[in-house]
Formats: structure tokens, sequence, C-alpha cells
């Protein structure tokens, strides 16, 4: 195996030498960086831990900030992140650390309306969510239904309750007003900068190929730029190094869109780039693109990558609506009466604070369950987008087609910092039983904010991580817990 990865990083080099030579700063280190591995790097979400909890986690000195990246990590360690416990409930997201830039780029507010156009496999999607603190709204959109589940689960574990998800193509999307603060398109592309991650795959590279991908990347931008508010910002990046994917692309739409859209730079203080070329086989390039950031495994010791941002110049001033003032009659999913009921138990069975579960709103679109979201959340509303059909808005919230109601593990990930009452906080040599979703003998003092049997939220270092099932054990007279904690995650 050792040998054939060897033998596939040579091939690749020599194919990216033989296109790429001309525009590759110090060939020598780019052939160095390729022969390695590239480092374990996430970001923790900020929603349920801050960077001190995480850091003390782990092990001593595992951790190493990135200098660019407030909630950004390498992990120096040997550990698999993937099977680490701060992965499986939800604390980090595993990303690496190039495909951490556009998000940055975009900078989206919490008050946002913003569209990932492409947004499989949802590592992107989920950063924006947490960027956005779980308010305001996320149109995660992929033509592939299949590969849009990865992202539902990622939402799940990390209690993601903006992001709203629809499936189509992302060139075709509706037609509908100028509605977006901010659009994503990571676009699909030949993936040449990912060589580092599976290197025993064969890179190609192919003008033909990339000439053929550049078609959809237009389309993409096009649709994009119809949905973008006029002073919305829009970010495309890719993940290879072919010109005729990225600053051809953008070149073209400069041209195509001159009196709408213009190129901004790029500022993110330690992090190193290449300016986007201006020249490329006979072909002259505007010199905006300069402005474009073309990233090199060996600059910063990371995957390839291109990244452009584009914002659309003001006309007039947009019209906005927000949820705040518009009627109850407007609301796409009506809360009943049934539904407030559901909540209501699981308010006073964890006893939270009314205030506090009043910033959502529940619905209910099926009798699977209901369904919870901010109010800030525009997909929640008859207008703006009423022609997105989204066929999920926000995080699936309380379990109803049960006895008795129970709340989702995905909830628990959402607000169970908020529970004060029926929470068993576990001790270290439980915490593998609980994620092996085995039964826990739960002691008197683990106990004390239980009233009574039944669902309980479970707490590690006092961060919620999953849901519990209390029940006394009547053969042995002792009180267990049983772990609900998800198989899928």
């Amino acid at each position: 195996m050792i040998k054939k990865e060897v033998g596939t990083v040579v091939q690749n080099t020599a194919a990216l030498l033989a296109r790429y030579q001309s525009i590759i700063p110090d060939i020598a280190a780019l052939e160095r960086v390729l022969h390695t591995a590239l480092p374990q790097t996430a970001w923790f979400n900020a929603l349920r831990v801050d960077r001190e909890q995480l850091k003390q986690s782990f092990a001593k000195n595992s951790l190493e900030a990135l200098p660019w990246c407030e909630d950004g990590f390498r992990f120096d360690s040997d550990i698999v992140l993937g099977k680490s416990w701060q992965y499986r409930v939800g604390l980090l997201q595993i990303q690496e650390e190039v495909s951490m830039l556009p998000v940055k780029c975009l900078a989206p507010l919490p008050t946002d309306c913003v569209l990932d156009m492409c947004a499989a496999p949802g590592n992107k999607t989920a950063q924006l969510a947490v960027a956005m603190q779980n308010q305001g709204t996320i149109v995660a959109n992929d033509i592939h239904y299949q590969r849009l589940r990865a992202l539902g689960q990622i939402t799940q574990r990390l209690g993601l309750m903006n992001i709203n998800f629809h499936v189509g193509d992302g060139t075709s999307l509706p037609r509908a007003p100028a509605v977006f603060d901010k659009i994503l398109v990571d676009a699909p592309c030949s993936c040449e900068g990912t060589l580092r991650k599976g290197r025993s795959r064969v890179v190609l590279s192919s003008k033909a190929n990339s000439e053929n991908m550049a078609v959809t990347q237009i389309a993409l931008l096009k649709k994009a730029i119809q949905l973008l508010k006029p002073g919305g910002r829009l970010v495309y990046s890719t993940c290879t190094f072919a010109p005729e994917e990225n600053e051809c692309v953008i070149d073209t739409i400069l041209k195509q869109y001159a009196a709408e859209i213009v190129l901004c730079p790029i500022d993110i203080a330690h992090f190193s780039a290449q300016p986007g070329i201006t020249f490329w086989q006979g072909r002259r390039l505007s010199s905006e693109l300069e402005k474009a950031w073309r990233i090199w495994p060996h600059l910063n010791n990371t995957g390839g990558f291109f990244i452009a941002v584009l914002e659309k110049k003001e006309k007039t001033s947009a019209a906005t609506l927000s949820p705040t003032v518009l009627p109850q009659s407007e609301l796409r999913y009506a809360q009943t009466s049934a539904v407030s009921d559901f909540v209501s138990v699981v308010q006073q069975r964890f006893s939270i604070s009314p205030s506090q579960l009043a910033r959502y709103h529940y619905y209910m679109p099926s009798n699977r369950g209901i369904y919870a979201a901010h109010r800030s959340n525009l997909a929640l509303y008859a207008q703006p987008l009423s022609s997105f059909q989204c066929d999920s808005v926000g995080l699936f919230f309380i379990k109803t087609r049960i006895r008795y109601p129970k709340l989702s593990s995905a909830a628990v990930m959402a607000i169970g910092h908020l529970a004060t009452a029926h929470v068993v906080e576990l001790k270290a040599p439980q915490l593998p039983a609980f994620l092996s979703r085995e039964d826990i003998r739960v002691s008197p003092e683990q106990r004390v904010r239980c009233a009574q049997t039944g669902y309980v939220v479970v707490k590690y270092n006092d961060i919620a991580i999953g849901l519990g099932l209390l029940f006394v054990r009547q053969e042995t007279v002792e009180w267990v817990m049983r772990s609900l904690y998800p198989r899928y995650w």
C-alpha cells in the first residue's frame, strides 16, 4: 500500500508539473509537501463549547490554534479525531484547513439569509450555521439527495437549527426576487487540490475536462448573481489548480456582469496565498483577478484551493422582510395548540425557562414529530422564499409517534445546556459505555436532579451529550440509565 501511494504521488506530481510549472511558486517545496500527509484540522462548535474547554478536554499540547482562524485547530497527536468523544458528541467538526476559508471570506451574520448552492457533504454549511449563532436563514441546496444526508447527520450531531434543506440543480434554482444577503458557490470541480487526502488516487489533469466543468461553474455563478441582493456578497471557491475552472471562470463573469459585479480583495491575516493569475495559455485575463487567492499546498501545509470574493453593486435600497414583524398568518408552518402542548411537556420535564424556548418556532409537518427553528429563519414564512420548497426546515426536535414524547438527541445538543431538572452528570469511566449504548448504574448523587424515572439529559463535564432513559431495575432494586445515544452518529 505504501509503495502504491508513493508511486501515485510521483505520478500526480509529474502530471501537475507538466501543466502548471509556469505558475507554481517554488516547485521543489511543492514536491516535498505532496509526499506528506495532511495535518488533522477541525473547528470547535462555539454553540456548545469554547476554545479553552475543548483544549482542556484533550491531552496537553495536542491542539495547536490556527493563527488565522479563531475557532480552528491543528491536532498534533495520534488520536483519530473521528473516533474521539469530543467529535461524537458534537463539540468539534473535522474539516481540512483550507476548506475553512470560504466561510471566513463570506463573513455571514446572524441576521443574514444565506444560500449554500452546492452544500453536500456539508462541512461549510455547518460552519456557516455556527458562525451565524444558530440564527438567521441558511438554504442548503444540492443536486444529490443522498449526499445531503451526510449534512443531515452533521446538523443533528452539532445541534444546528438554522439550516433548511433543498434538493435541486443549482444552475436552475427557482426564479425568485434577489433575497440572499450572502451566497456560497463551492463549485464541483476536478479536485486536483485534494490529492493529499486520497494519496492513492490518480489525478490526471485535463484541459478538456476542466473546460467542461467550467460550463457548469459559470452557470452556477449566473444563477447566484440573479438571487443575490444588491450589496450582497458571493464567494466562489474550488479545490483545483486549473485556471480554466478558476480565473477563467471569474474572468468570464466579470466581463458579462461588469455593470453588476465587482471582485473584492481578500483580507485574512496570517495565511499565505498567491494572487490569481492574469494570463494563461495565450489568454489575457482581467487584472482584477490579482484580488483572488490561489493557494498551493506548500504555502501553508494544506490542500490546494482557489477563492474569489464578489459583491453585487447597490442599485436601490433593497426592501427587507423581518420575521419579527410578519403577522402569524404569514407563517408557512403553523404552530398548533397540540404542538405547543408537546413543547410545554419538554419545558416542564427539564425545567427550562419558557422564555428561552420562545425564541424558536415549532411545527409538525408529519406524524413523525415536531421540528424547531429560530424565529428569524425566513424559511418559516410564506414570503420571501416562497419559490423554495425546502424538504425540511430547522431541526427535528420532538418525536411524538410514541407513548411518551421524546426530545430528540439533536435537540439535546441544541438546548440541553438549558436543562436544570432530570439531568444526569456522567463520570469519566461511564462515558465510553454511554457512547456504546450500554446501561449504566446511576449513583444517588448523580440523580439528585431527577425527581422520577423517565427521559433525562445526559451531561459530561457539564456539557449536554445526549439523552438517557432512567429506570429502576426491579430484580436488584438499583437505578439504571439506558443510553439513547444514536446508532448512526
